[in-house]
């Protein structure tokens, strides 16, 4: 789901027929026996191992993944199979996360899943109705869900508004924690920009439930400060930038921006072009809107559009 603006409602529905198939089991190593990297038996049943579940496999067993990765299926099974056997006797037991026939994440006993199903029933149950326009980017890694506040938009140039909200991610198989943060819609062009500035803490690991019983606590402390990120976006109006093309290659350096990311600036920046660091911060915002990105990488680039306002003040 890559959506510039959709309605919750939707969001919702999505989240579910994604996770119909989903079930957890917690699973003995000496279960585990494979037919390659991404093929494996857990018992008698056999399944394909995602990349994300694969990686976090051979990290597991001590297997260096790039080197596994280039071997052919047979020798990435027999090293599999050798690392299960030495180890199957000092291991404990495996929290594993499936979708069907698909092995889509390991983990050890200690995650406590925070589950994109239980975030969105949190957020439906303090009130977000189904037809509140959102922003969602999703797929089957990560999901990003931005939800903006109408009642406190604001004009930061004449017939261009800006509207604050919070940005809600979450990762089901490891790719990154449940994260709240502000976040900044600009109405005309629908580019979002997630700010962590000014939140003693935005990120919090899978290890505990509790995280969604204090929600609402959390929301409260992404909210407090988007009058800050309001009068920081009018800053960056007024920071002139003298060479911005090369302003952004040096940005993408820092950010260590991926190649696709790379390719996405390059596409939004004639777009946004301008003289001012608004100009260089919409760039980001708007290659969020480049096809192809994964839901993470259209993250990132929220993020360092807020990371750089951050830097402008």
């Amino acid at each position: 789901m890559n959506e510039k603006m959709t309605k919750f409602g939707l969001v919702r529905e999505a989240v579910e027929m994604q996770g119909k198939d989903f079930h957890d089991e917690v699973v003995p190593l000496s279960a585990f026996s494979f037919d390659g990297l991404d093929a494996v038996r857990i018992g008698e049943t056999q399944y394909r191992m995602r990349s994300m579940a694969g990686q976090a496999m051979a990290t597991r067993l001590g297997i260096p993944f790039q080197y596994l990765n280039r071997c052919d299926v047979d020798l990435q099974a027999r090293n599999l199979n050798y690392w299960v056997e030495k180890q199957k006797e000092n291991s404990s037991d495996l929290f594993i996360r499936f979708d069907g026939t698909d092995v889509r994440a390991v983990f050890s006993k200690r995650y406590v899943p925070i589950d994109n199903t239980a975030i969105i029933a949190e957020m439906q149950s303090l009130g977000i109705a189904d037809d509140a326009d959102v922003q969602c980017y999703m797929d089957d890694r990560f999901m990003m869900l931005n939800i903006p506040s109408p009642g406190k938009k604001f004009a930061l140039m004449k017939k261009d508004e800006m509207m604050p909200g919070v940005s809600i991610s979450n990762s089901e198989i490891g790719l990154a924690s449940f994260a709240v943060s502000a976040f900044m819609l600009r109405l005309i062009c629908t580019n979002g920009m997630i700010s962590r500035q000014h939140m003693a803490k935005s990120s919090y690991r899978h290890v505990s439930e509790k995280v969604l019983q204090n929600l609402p606590a959390i929301l409260q402390s992404a909210t407090s400060s988007l009058d800050l990120l309001q009068q920081s976006m009018k800053g960056s109006l007024a920071a002139k930038v003298e060479n911005p093309e090369e302003l952004l290659l040096t940005l993408n350096d820092q950010y260590l921006l991926g190649d696709k990311q790379r390719e996405a600036v390059v596409w939004a920046w004639p777009q946004e072009k301008g003289e001012s660091m608004f100009n260089i911060i919409q760039a980001y915002t708007r290659a969020v809107q480049f096809d192809s990105l994964s839901a993470e990488e259209r993250f990132r680039l929220q993020v360092v559009g807020g990371e750089i306002l951050a830097s402008v003040n």
